[in-house]
C-alpha cells in the first residue's frame, strides 16, 4: 500500500510541474541555424493564409525565393497586397505538442516583416527583421524555456516574406511525459519489491 501512496504522490508532483513550467516561460532568438533538429517538411495543411511554392519557382506574387532553398517555401501572403501567413507547428496526430526550438532561412527580411511566435501558454512575441544581422537572407533561430513554441506567423504589410528550411526540435505531448515518468516510477518500485 505504501508502494501505491508513493507512486500517487509522485505522479501529483510530476503534473504539478508541469503545469508550472507550461506558466513560466521565455522566448530566445538569435542569428544561426539549428543544427540538431530535424526537418519540419511544410503541408498545405500546416499553413494558411499564405502559399507554399516548390522550389523550382524562382518568384511568386511579388515574393522571391531565398538562395539554398531544400523542399517548398513560403511565400508569406495571400496575395500582392500582403497579409498574414500562419504555420501551425502542432500535430497531434504523430505526437508533436510544438517545438522547443525553431530555426528557418529568412529570405529578404524587409522593414514591413514581423515574425509573430506564439507559445502553448498563450505568450506571443513579435520579432521584426532589424532585430537580427540579416544581410539579404540569414537563418533565424528561436528557442523556448518552459512553454513550447506552437505557430508562427509571417505578417508583411507588402508583398513578400519568404521563409524556408524549417528545422526544429519535437516537444512531445505532455501527457506522454507523465506516462513515461509514471511507467519509470512503477518499474522501479516493481524492482525494489522484487529485491526484499
Amino acid at each position: 500500500m505504501n508502494t501505491l501512496k508513493s507512486l500517487s504522490l509522485v505522479a501529483a508532483t510530476v503534473v504539478a510541474m508541469s503545469c508550472v513550467s507550461a506558466n513560466a516561460s521565455s522566448l530566445s532568438s538569435d542569428n544561426g541555424k539549428n543544427t540538431d533538429g530535424v526537418v519540419i517538411n511544410l503541408t498545405n495543411q500546416d499553413v494558411t493564409g499564405g502559399n507554399l511554392v516548390a522550389s523550382n519557382v524562382a518568384k511568386f506574387n511579388g515574393a522571391t525565393r531565398p538562395n539554398g532553398v531544400v523542399g517548398n517555401w513560403l511565400a508569406g501572403q495571400p496575395n500582392n497586397i500582403g497579409g498574414t501567413a500562419v504555420l501551425d507547428l502542432v500535430n497531434l496526430d504523430k505526437g508533436i505538442y510544438g517545438y522547443s526550438d525553431v530555426s528557418f532561412l529568412w529570405g529578404t527580411p524587409d522593414g514591413y516583416n514581423t515574425l509573430i511566435v506564439t507559445q502553448a501558454n498563450g505568450a506571443i512575441t513579435n520579432l521584426f527583421s532589424s532585430m537580427f544581422s540579416l544581410n539579404g537572407q540569414g537563418y533565424v533561430n528561436l528557442s523556448e524555456t518552459g512553454s513550447p513554441i506552437v505557430k508562427l506567423a509571417f505578417q508583411s504589410s507588402s508583398p513578400s516574406f519568404e521563409a524556408a528550411n524549417f528545422e526544429g526540435t519535437v516537444v512531445p505531448e505532455p501527457t506522454s511525459i507523465a506516462l513515461l515518468a509514471l511507467g519509470l516510477l512503477g518499474l522501479t518500485a516493481i524492482r525494489r519489491k522484487a529485491s526484499k
